[in-house]
């Protein structure tokens, strides 16, 4: 009994002296939530962490982890000597990273980033949240819904969370980055495109920058500055997700179920004439 009651003070020590925790599983967020501080009323700032492990030279090399020298040495070596003199300047992520901390600092706000394992985080990212959650295995509701659907500012690289937040009413921020390994697709302008009105850029709901920028606005800025207006939400939700009453399903059966393909009983109906 001794032994376990010392081996729970070491413990507690340990969480409460580290500078991040990371958590791979809901049942270790409730535990952290409920054992080690994270009051559940106050506000949170969700980063989506940026996907590392693509075929993109800027975020592989002036955005990854390690000394800069090393890594201004592997883009000459790799054909990409343009982006020596951005390397050697700073990390950009790092810098972004470390504006959102202090952000949510003088919010009074948790600074929570949301990660995949796919997405090979550096590990100053880690280092700089008060909550890392990596975890994949969840189906619906998935991890990045329930994470959402909490915050008060969503922040992110040009992601599908955007519209995750739409949906919940919450505001986010859209970092631009080179996407240079998906230019090639045909709606890379309808997903990732930036225009005033578009899916990452709509005033009242979505904020588009880049990263430099959205660190300098982060360094002054408030929860206040990115306050949702109603009517941006009912307007972008009707453009891009038509509905927001979460009945999709339901529709979507009853769609099928019209078209003849299932019968109103549940049993398969008959095959429509060729």
């Amino acid at each position: 009994m001794a032994a376990d009651q010392a081996a729970r003070r070491l413990e507690r020590r340990v969480y409460n002296s580290a500078s991040a925790v990371v958590a791979k599983s809901q049942w270790a967020v409730s535990s952290l939530v409920e054992d080690y501080g994270l009051a559940p009323d106050r506000p949170v700032v969700l980063l989506m962490s940026l996907k590392m492990a693509v075929p993109e030279p800027h975020r592989r090399l002036t955005w990854a982890g390690g000394w800069r020298g090393w890594r201004a040495a592997k883009a000459l070596a790799t054909g990409h000597r343009a982006l020596v003199p951005a390397i050697l300047r700073g990390n950009g992520y790092l810098a972004l990273a470390e504006a959102l901390r202090g952000f949510s600092r003088r919010a009074g706000a948790s600074f929570v980033v949301k990660s995949r394992a796919k997405n090979a985080d550096p590990r100053f990212l880690t280092r700089r949240a008060d909550l890392f959650i990596e975890r994949d295995e969840d189906v619906f509701p998935y991890t990045s819904i329930e994470l959402v659907a909490i915050s008060d500012l969503c922040v992110h690289f040009q992601s599908g969370a955007v519209l995750e937040a739409a949906l919940a009413g919450v505001p986010s921020l859209s970092i631009r980055v080179p996407q240079t390994h998906l230019e090639g697709y045909a709606s890379f302008q309808e997903v990732f495109g930036a225009k005033p009105g578009s899916m990452q850029n709509f005033p009242g709901l979505v904020w588009s920058m880049d990263a430099a920028e959205a660190t300098r606005r982060l360094a002054t800025a408030g929860l206040a500055d990115f306050r949702v207006d109603g009517g941006a939400r009912r307007r972008y939700i009707e453009t891009f997700l038509g509905f927001d009453d979460t009945q999709s399903s339901g529709r979507l059966l009853d769609v099928i179920e019209s078209a003849g393909r299932v019968s109103g009983a549940g049993r398969p109906a008959a095959a429509p004439p060729a």
